[in-house]
């Protein structure tokens, strides 16, 4: 988890193991900026199939005199654990980091906010995952695919190349710009970035690959009081023909938008067109964004007082099995959404397991869930449970991986003000 707040807000977290085997040897450790392992603040212990821990970063028991140099937290284990992060003011803001760890020598950092920026304020960083040191090549483009910078430097082993605009050496990056970041032999990288308004509202992101030529945004709501865009880059050097078009609608291409990137082109696309009614022939249907050469961005849900952004979907994104690794209750003051989308060619059939408290399979609650190709289901945690919601501690959803079926989702939390929404894919 790459950020830990200093500033007075509460850090949670929900540590799960959705396996069916006894996670091993977990660990949490702070680390400092430079890549110095601080204190082991948990473990290592042992988690049961199904068992789960909800902690707050204040409640583990770190030394007072090293806060100041706690820059991240570390979690190990020998087997498969999902780590969320939700941090944010009191009734105000909340932002969330879910492990999904996939490190890369090539990454994009999909958002810069310039310092001189009055309404936003951005921070970053790029983490040498490898245990040697790793060469980079960072460069700052505009929106407008205009190079801005370019720099070489080296990252410790395990350190953290932090990205604060005003300060060496993005003294004044241009607004609403995007980073690549190129590494030099193997060495294995990471990154994020946190965007926060000056009055509310905050957003995170880890790092996007450096593309496809497909990508899938898997949930459009109905336009009115949701709104959505998508923010795609062109991480080529050479103009990008760029086409989104609805599954559902097969060869009809009458409501497909096609335009072209420049090289290095950000842009920002509306995508409330796409966001389909109850009855109509298209309605939930996964919209696909195809390049002519690879793209990358994220999809982002607004509604009048907050937003959310997630990475667009790809292949590696869908599975035989996805989990929601938290539930946080059903009080009436948090909801949990949730998207599971079938990017397929074929029919798929998602049983969906709720678990206790206890990490016990609620066998009298089990769904089932029909999703034709092409298509969505999204739906609210209390909506599908109703009674039974309030025992949720995490759920799976499976498909047949014996037939090869695979799906993808998110999920997203939000109050009943959504005054504070946020999320990541499954």
């Amino acid at each position: 988890m790459p950020y830990i707040p200093k500033n007075g807000d509460w850090s949670g977290f929900a540590l799960t193991n959705p396996g069916a085997e006894v996670a091993k040897n977990v660990t949490l450790t702070t680390y400092t900026a430079d890549g110095e392992p601080n204190q082991t603040v948990s473990g290592p212990l042992n988690m049961a199939p199904g068992e789960k821990k909800l902690f707050f970063f204040d409640n583990l028991p770190w030394n007072s005199r090293d806060y100041a140099r706690i820059e991240n937290l570390v979690l190990m284990s020998d087997n498969r654990v999902d780590l969320l992060n939700l941090f944010g003011n009191e009734n105000s803001e909340m932002s969330c980091f879910a492990q999904k760890w996939q490190g890369r020598s090539q990454l994009v950092i999909p958002d810069i906010v310039s310092a001189m920026n009055y309404t936003e304020v951005m921070i970053g960083g790029i983490v040498n995952e490898s245990f040697e040191t790793a060469p980079v090549t960072v460069r700052v483009f505009s929106a407008g695919g205009i190079l801005q910078s370019e720099m070489e430097e080296v990252i410790d082993p395990r350190a953290v190349f932090p990205i604060r605009p005003g300060q060496a050496p993005f003294y004044n990056p241009p607004d609403g710009g995007w980073m690549e970041i190129d590494a030099h032999g193997n060495p294995v990288l990471s990154g994020y970035q946190y965007v926060k308004l000056k009055g509310n509202g905050s957003e995170t992101l880890f790092d996007l690959d450096m593309g496809s030529v497909h990508k899938i945004v898997p949930h459009i709501p109905t336009p009115g009081y949701w709104s959505t865009t998508a923010t795609i880059i062109n991480p080529q050097d050479v103009e990008n023909r760029v086409t989104f078009h609805l599954r559902l609608a097969g060869d009809n291409s009458e409501d497909d938008i096609t335009f072209i990137l420049g090289p290095y082109e950000k842009k920002i696309v509306e995508l409330d067109m796409f966001g389909k009614k109850p009855g109509d022939l298209y309605y939930h249907s996964i919209l696909d964004i195809y390049g002519e050469y690879p793209v990358t961005g994220y999809y982002t849900f607004r509604t009048p007082n907050d937003h959310a952004s997630c990475p667009f979907l790809d292949n590696e994104d869908f599975k035989a099995q996805l989990v929601l690794p938290h539930y946080p209750g059903n009080d009436g003051y948090w909801w949990t959404g949730v998207n599971i989308c079938n990017a397929s060619d074929v029919d798929e059939m998602v049983r969906i397991e709720p678990y206790d408290k206890n990490g016990k399979l609620i066998e009298d609650s089990i769904e089932n869930l029909f999703l034709g190709a092409g298509a969505y289901d999204v739906f609210t945690v209390a909506s599908v449970f109703e009674e039974t919601a309030s025992a949720i501690s995490f759920i799976k959803f499976c498909v047949d991986g014996s037939e090869g079926g695979s799906v993808g989702g998110f999920y997203l939390y939000g109050t009943e003000t959504d005054q504070m929404l946020s999320g990541a894919n499954m």
